[in-house]
């Protein structure tokens, strides 16, 4: 990869937002096995994962706040399905909202979410999750704090703090691309006894 600033680089690691394929950070979740089971992408954008992780055979829900993009997820989808089978679906949803979805998820993928909420907002966001979460399942968060937020090492501890009631952080990777810091969060749901 060449010399980029962060826009770039989360242009093309995190999101690839050149309308055809997946981001390869997502193509090596797959690959590794930590993306499995039912699928819920937040902020999926055009939906180049989404429509990704269903060719693998996993069922897909993408969701966005972003009605262009979203329209354009669904018109891919809508083509994959004729050509296919199967494929991603695609709806509007705010992710400080998620109960209305009534469904439950063995995977959450964000790869950017972290980066447009406030630390504040963040312990709402998880709760939020949890509400969508199967018993066990994981999530798989991008920590990609600006120079607004503390250094990405504070940012990783304090997000480990506010997940630790319902999760158990099943790694917490610091990733250096190109001179920049991402945190790659995998949070393990805590079964639930009760």
């Amino acid at each position: 990869m060449s010399k980029m600033n962060r826009k770039n680089i989360e242009n093309e690691v995190l999101n690839n937002n050149d309308n055809e394929h997946p981001s390869p950070l997502v193509v090596e979740l797959m690959e590794q096995g930590y993306i499995s089971g039912k699928v819920l992408e937040i902020g999926c954008g055009n939906g180049n994962n989404s429509l990704y992780i269903s060719t693998q055979g996993l069922p897909v829900l993408g969701i966005d706040t972003l009605h262009e993009p979203l329209r354009e997820a669904k018109q891919k989808a809508e083509f994959m399905l004729a050509r296919r089978g199967s494929c991603a679906r695609f709806i509007p949803c705010d992710p400080q909202n998620l109960s209305h979805l009534a469904e439950k998820f063995d995977t959450i993928l964000d790869l950017n979410g972290l980066s447009r909420l406030q630390m504040t907002e963040i312990q709402k966001y998880l709760e939020e999750i949890n509400k969508v979460i199967e018993k066990n399942g994981r999530v798989i968060l991008i920590a990609d704090p600006d120079d607004t937020l503390p250094s990405i090492n504070t940012f990783l501890e304090q997000l480990r703090l506010l997940a630790a009631q319902s999760y158990l952080v099943a790694n917490n990777i610091l990733v250096e691309i190109n001179g920049l810091d991402f945190g790659l969060i995998l949070l393990q749901k805590k079964i639930d006894n009760r």
